[in-house]
């Protein structure tokens, strides 16, 4: 059985991030596509369904600093106990990454995944079992359950972002500076050009080297060179 190999779409959920939320930063996981980060496949026409959330304790922990709102949306929304313990103190570590990424490995794995391997940016592969298709959504429901028992999808996404962009800067400028500083654009281009080119698939139609900058921006725009 071939082994399929899974990308997390941070690019996907970037861009929308731009475009589509009222303020900059990452989604709360009420918000985003399928209602959590997705953990996506090459093919982008699935959705994780949602999970249901824990209840809330009786007193909420004080999150503080630049991603204190993600931080307190994503605790009221965890669907797991471990993923709420790691968001409690506003930060997540390496050593927190990995742990939740060894129990959702194992979790893939009682469900009959072999070759499991994920790294903390969402990227990884896996080989499923036999019948479920690489892109399907018979391949996203049979992953949500770990998902839903870890919260690594949502944990693993605001990792990235966070170690992208630490200061939660706004996201278009972000872009913006990128496409700049990478030659992509001239020095005069502004945020509402951005916007403009992003609706309306510009970006998709670039080629070579061209798409190879915009990428790396839409990647880490904070560090993209």
């Amino acid at each position: 059985m071939a082994r399929i190999r899974l990308v997390m779409v941070i690019l996907v959920v970037f861009a929308c991030l731009v475009a589509c939320s009222t303020s900059p930063g990452l989604p709360p996981s009420s918000g985003g596509p399928g209602d959590r980060l997705p953990g996506g496949s090459d093919d982008g026409g699935v959705s994780l369904g949602s999970c249901a959330a824990l209840p809330l304790p009786s007193q909420m922990p004080s999150f503080m600093g630049p991603w204190a709102v993600e931080f307190e949306s994503n605790y009221r929304d965890a669907s797991a106990q471990i993923e709420r313990d790691i968001l409690a103190d506003g930060v997540i570590t390496t050593a927190e990454m990995s742990e939740v990424t060894s129990q959702y490995t194992q979790c893939l794995t009682n469900l009959g995944f072999t070759d499991v391997h994920w790294n903390f940016d969402g990227s990884g592969g896996l080989t499923p079992p036999a019948g479920i298709a690489a892109g399907s959504q018979a391949l996203q429901d049979a992953m949500q359950p770990c998902d839903c028992a870890t919260g690594w999808n949502q944990l693993s996404g605001m990792y990235t972002f966070i170690g992208q962009n630490p200061d939660n800067t706004d996201s278009v400028l972000l872009m913006v500076q990128c496409l700049v500083r990478v030659g992509l654009q001239p020095e005069s281009y502004t945020s509402q050009q951005y916007l403009s080119d992003l609706n309306s698939g510009y970006f998709e139609t670039l080629k070579g080297d061209d798409y190879s900058k915009y990428r790396a921006c839409n990647s880490d725009p904070a560090h993209a060179k």
